[in-house]
Order: structure tokens, then sequence, then C-alpha cells
């Protein structure tokens, strides 16, 4: 069930200020990890690959279980780790679920005739297809706020940001001047939303749309850079990742509200990070890794810019982070002899 991967390969660490731009600089800091993974269950009776993908600030979880014949199932866990099928549209056959807001209402996408579609879930509800643009082939559902607004992309040979409002509404979002293509990747409470703008050389630069829909690009590290925006909180932090040439390796990175921009600090030997989420309290996840090739590692930066690498069962090989709520439950998914979901619950 591929999603739009512009996850942007990070670059080594840096220890100057490029054009102007503040840089996290020296020794990176580094931290012991303060969490205790637990692993999610699969659906009874499958023993294959599980991955969470979203988390709300009570602790649902949501994300995909594979069954025996191979086919992916949306899933919703529950605070003690309870796992639920959430159902698919008639006629479909795979799915996941993307987020999940404080009421319970989940967005995902659904596979029917291997055309890919976002729905959405209400509570205790079944799937319920949300439009597309006029000549679109697909559709994909990245993230809901809490009043039921949902930001995703629409497209067929090219993609669109799109928002679908609770009452049924679809709008697209649109492109930066002259670009080609964009997707939305998050919103806040406020209706803030934060994605990618692509131009006709297929390279993205992170953007930021407000409530009327109008359009901004964020500063890269080094100017006119390629760039993502992943996820915002409510104070309008942004995290992402950036380059700092067009053919450079990829850093994470934090933008504030008024737009500045401030490389993540990455943990001894990574070359390469990019940040996905972010809470409340400005702590964000995501993954780094030691080379372009090299597998990942679930990270997480604390608000100070403290760098830490969560922890994973034993002989895993590979690990992401995806998503961490307002008390710090961390989400995502470790590799080892398949793809598992699990959650980074903070130590008290």
């Amino acid at each position: 069930m591929p999603k739009r991967a512009c996850h942007l390969p990070g670059i080594a660490g840096l220890s100057v200020l490029l054009g102007g731009i503040g840089l996290v600089v020296g020794t990176p800091a580094t931290a012991a990890s303060a969490e205790t993974v637990v692993t999610l269950p699969s659906l009874p009776g499958s023993r294959h690959s599980t991955a969470a993908l979203g988390i709300n600030e009570a602790g649902t979880v949501v994300g995909y279980s594979t069954t025996d014949d191979l086919r992916e199932r949306p899933v919703r866990w529950d605070t003690d780790t309870t796992i639920t099928e959430l159902g698919l549209p008639p006629g479909h056959t795979d799915g996941n679920a993307t987020a999940v807001n404080d009421r319970g209402v989940v967005v995902g996408n659904s596979y029917g005739s291997g055309v890919e579609h976002a729905v959405r879930w209400a509570p205790g509800g079944p799937a319920t297809v949300l439009p597309e643009l006029p000549g679109s082939t697909y559709t994909t559902a990245n993230a809901v706020n809490d009043d039921g607004v949902i930001v995703g992309v629409s497209g067929a040979g090219t993609q669109h940001a799109v928002r679908w409002d609770p009452s049924g509404g679809f709008t697209e979002l649109g492109t930066l001047p002259g670009d080609t293509g964009s997707e939305a990747m998050a919103i806040t409470g406020d209706g803030t939303i934060v994605g990618v703008s692509q131009d006709a050389e297929f390279h993205f630069h992170a953007v930021r749309w407000d409530r009327a829909g109008r359009v901004e690009r964020l500063a890269g590290l080094a100017g006119d850079v390629p760039s993502e925006a992943n996820g915002v909180n409510a104070s309008g932090a942004i995290v992402g990742a950036s380059h700092t040439t067009t053919n450079s390796l990829g850093h994470a990175a934090r933008w504030d509200r008024d737009g500045t921009i401030r490389a993540l600090r990455e943990l001894p030997g990574d070359q390469e990070s990019i940040a996905r989420a972010v809470n409340r309290s400005g702590t964000a996840v995501g993954h780094g890794r030691r080379s372009g090739r090299a597998a990942a590692h679930a990270v997480r930066w604390s608000p100070d810019g403290t760098v830490a690498a969560l922890p994973t069962p034993a002989n895993t090989l590979k690990s992401d982070a995806a998503g961490i709520n307002g008390p710090g439950v961390v989400v995502g998914s470790v590799s080892n002899d398949g793809l598992w979901a699990v959650k980074w619950v903070p130590r008290r």
C-alpha cells in the first residue's frame, strides 16, 4: 500500500551557517532513550506484517494488519492494544488507516479494482469513499483534525493537494506559482495545512496553506533546495526535511511559526534524517540512517534539540517512527523477520 515517498535523503551534521539560516551546530546532543517499546498485535490468526501509522491524544493507534492471504486490512488498536478491523468499502480488497482524531474519526485508504481511494470511518461506522477531482485516478487521505477536516491528495499523472470538509465540501489547494503538483500531509485544529509543492523537474518544496487556502513556500536549509513538510502542531511548529543543495542528502528540519528553519541534530554517525511528526510540546519523531542505503532507525528529538534513538526489540534490522501524541507516546514500525507495528511508551 505505497504512499508518496518524497522522504528526502538526509545530510551529514553541519557546523556552519548556510545562507544566514541557523543550523544546530557543534557535537550532537544525545540522550538515553526514555521509552519502553510495545509490539502491537496482528489480527487474530494472522502471522504477517503490521504497521502503526497514526495516534490520537487518548492513545488510540491506527494502521494496518496483513492477513494470511496477504491482504492489508485497516485496523485500530485501543490503549490496551486490543485490535479491531475497520472494514473496507464494498468490492475493495486492501486498505490502511493513516490518522485518527480525538473524536475517533479515522481516515486512510483502500484499494478497489487496482485503484487507491481515500476513505473515512466515523466512530463505529463503515468506510466512506471520499470524492475526487474530475479526471483523477487515485486519492489518498493523510490526516484529519478534530473538526473532521481531512487533507491528502487527488490526482492522475499529476497529484494535487486537497481538503475534504465534514459537510462534504471538497477543495483543491493549489501549488506554488509555476509548480505542477502538490500534496497535503498534515492539518492543525485551526485549519493550517502543511505539505509539499512539486515543480516541473519533480523537486518537492515544503509549503504551508492558511485557512483561506493561500499557499506559502517554506525556506530550505540553503534557499531554493528540495524540502518537505510532514507534520505541524497547534503552536505552528512544522517538521520535515530539507536538502542543502539540489543533489545533496536531506536533513531533518523544523520551521517555527514565522518560517525560520533549523536543522535538527542527528545521532553520531548518521548522514541523513527525516522528521515525520511533532506533538504539542514540540517533541518530534522520525528516523535517521548512516547513509542513503543503510537501514533506518527510529529517533526522537526533544524540544531542546536533544536527539535519542528509540529502543527496539532484539534482532531489529530497521525501524521508523510515524507519529507522536501529546503525552509522548510514539507509534511506528520495526522490521526483523517481518514488519511489525509498535508503540513507544514513556517511562514514568
